[in-house]
């Protein structure tokens, strides 16, 4: 169990395999600034936590590891803004965002991608309250 998980400016990180074990986070995940990180690969077996941030990671294209536990109790606030390569989400099995699901200034992730996973925690979460879906790709 960990308090805060900060991975914040690493300029030569390319896998966040070595979490893969991480259970519980009492309160933050924050992914901020990794330049050449590709995907967020290694949040399978999380359950709880509080607050997920990713952001700022020029060369993230997916967000697979935060599929989740089936179980996860998850997240009252969900933040994922300015990835500039961010192209898939891989959050099939997420069910819970309590208080605000925000997506904004990732300009390769399809609008529709999100539209889909905010419908996905509208049928499964308790409360969805507040819903940002800003400046991401248009697609047809």
């Amino acid at each position: 169990m960990y308090f805060n998980v900060l991975i914040d400016s690493n300029d030569t990180l390319t896998s966040l395999s070595g979490l893969s074990s991480l259970a519980t986070v009492w309160y933050s995940i924050n992914v901020t600034g990794n330049s050449i990180l590709q995907d967020v690969d290694c949040f399978g077996i999380l359950t709880e936590t509080v607050a997920i941030l990713i952001s700022n990671n020029t060369a993230l294209k997916g967000l697979h590891g935060l599929a989740f536990n089936p179980e996860l109790a998850t997240s009252l606030i969900t933040y994922v803004y300015n990835n500039d390569s961010l192209a898939t989400l891989g959050m099939n099995a997420l069910k819970n965002i309590y208080e605000m699901f925000t997506f904004m200034d990732n300009p390769e992730l399809c609008a529709s991608l999100i539209e889909d996973l905010e419908k996905q925690l509208s049928y499964t979460s308790r409360l969805l309250s507040v819903s940002t879906i800003l400046d991401n790709k248009e697609c047809g």
